[in-house]
């Protein structure tokens, strides 16, 4: 039996844990009600324009403006799902680094082009300030790193409505090993010293009030912190004038390797003007004309919609319903002497799946281009998409310029294809 004191330092213990555990309720319960509320405030305005759309006396302004509001909620939404799998891949462990080489001042400039369309909209300055020499090469994962500064200088330019962001980069050289530095600064509100410690925790903003007003679910920080520890490490910081607010800053230090060329004078380099994001097509031609393409999807809506783009661009689309049926009408075509130049392959249908019609397709000695369309869009889904015998792989929601540039890819070998059979048959 326990005596007094065993009982009571037990109850206390067992308070304790109590207390932690109706803490992390409601701290969960904080957490999906504020998904809940970000899911819910894009799929109002979406809904709410598309209704608009159907009223026959909006004019041409109010139609454009409505459309606009429904890609700009629909990137926001797809972004908070990104967030929410990047979350539980990094929780389980899942998230897979694949380090190369590659040019920092090329990330730099690419996550620059985003972002300054985002501090435009709100009339913030955008600036870049290389501190120094940095090395030509670095050896990272360049998806993650891109992710990364993408979250901090969103978020930055997020919680400042005055003034602006600047991001700087920097070389740190030491004895045993080099860094390269990003800081991320703003001139926003800040953060209490005292709510920092739950700044990159997954299931709470530092401050709700923060959430109310500013909108998000604070958890771009949070897979920031953990993939920035996957690849160096990420801190917060606050001037040496300031003792109020945190943080005013970000940093995010990566070692690189000794022996490695320094280039000088990096602000003087432009940055080229920022790209679309939404996937629009600058110039459509009808470069798809006379090639046949078997679209396998079996969603209605996603199907009517590439046939959309697809027929803009020229081609001649046939369609299947599910795996099964596009393995029978690629093999068909084939053994007819007439293949399709392209099959576009949803991965996730009924009776046989993407994976199963393209594997079986490989096996039949199928060697035509075939391209996976998937919302399975994370690295290894990809790569599992390749080891099935897929070409290339877009992600869904369809970039209309990426499958463009994909799509006018194997024209071109098609058409050099078709070039060199005929100047071999002449000769």
């Amino acid at each position: 039996m326990l005596d007094i004191t065993e009982r009571n330092i037990f109850e206390k213990q067992l308070q304790e844990s109590q207390a932690h555990a109706q803490a992390a309720d409601r701290s969960k319960s904080e957490f999906l009600a504020n998904i809940s509320h970000e899911i819910r405030t894009p799929m109002t305005a979406i809904l709410g324009f598309a209704e608009t759309l159907l009223e026959q006396d909006s004019d041409e302004n109010e139609r454009t403006s409505a459309v606009k509001t429904i890609i700009r909620n629909g990137e926001y939404l797809l972004e908070i799902i990104n967030d929410i799998l990047d979350l539980s891949k990094l929780e389980t462990g899942k998230i897979l680094i694949q380090n190369e080489k590659v040019q920092p001042n090329h990330i730099i400039a690419e996550v620059i082009d985003i972002m300054r369309s985002r501090a435009d909209a709100k009339s913030l300055n955008c600036k870049l300030h290389y501190e120094g020499a940095i090395p030509a090469q670095i050896t990272t994962d360049p998806i993650r790193l891109r992710q990364i500064l993408i979250n901090l200088i969103g978020n930055a330019l997020k919680f400042t409505q005055a003034g602006g962001i600047e991001i700087r980069v920097r070389l740190d050289q030491q004895e045993t090993e080099s860094y390269l530095e990003f800081d991320i600064i703003d001139s926003g509100c800040g953060i209490p010293m005292e709510l920092q410690k739950n700044l990159f925790q997954p299931v709470s903003l530092a401050d709700n009030s923060i959430s109310h007003r500013f909108g998000k679910t604070g958890l771009g920080l949070t897979i920031s912190k953990k993939m920035a520890e996957l690849l160096g490490e990420i801190c917060t910081w606050n001037p040496p004038t300031s003792t109020k607010v945190a943080p005013s800053g970000s940093g995010l230090p990566l070692a690189i390797s000794r022996g490695v060329k320094l280039i000088e004078n990096m602000d003087q380099l432009v940055v080229s003007e920022p790209k679309t994001e939404l996937g629009y097509l600058e110039t459509e031609d009808q470069f798809g004309a006379g090639h046949r393409v078997l679209l396998v999807e079996d969603g209605p809506d996603n199907q009517k919609l590439i046939t959309y783009v697809l027929r803009k661009q020229g081609f001649e689309i046939a369609h299947a319903s599910n795996g099964q049926q596009g393995f029978e009408m690629a093999l068909s075509a084939r053994d007819a002497a007439h293949p399709y130049d392209i099959v576009l392959m949803d991965m996730q249908m009924p009776i046989m799946d993407g994976f199963q019609a393209t594997s079986a397709l490989r096996d039949s000695r199928y060697e035509g281009p075939i391209i996976a369309l998937t919302a399975l869009s994370l690295p290894e889904e990809k790569e599992r998409c390749l080891e099935a015998g897929c070409d290339e792989h877009v992600s869904k929601p369809i970039n209309r310029q990426k499958l463009t540039d994909i799509l006018r890819k194997y024209v071109s070998k098609s058409r050099d294809r078709v070039e060199a059979d005929s100047l071999q048959t002449s000769l």
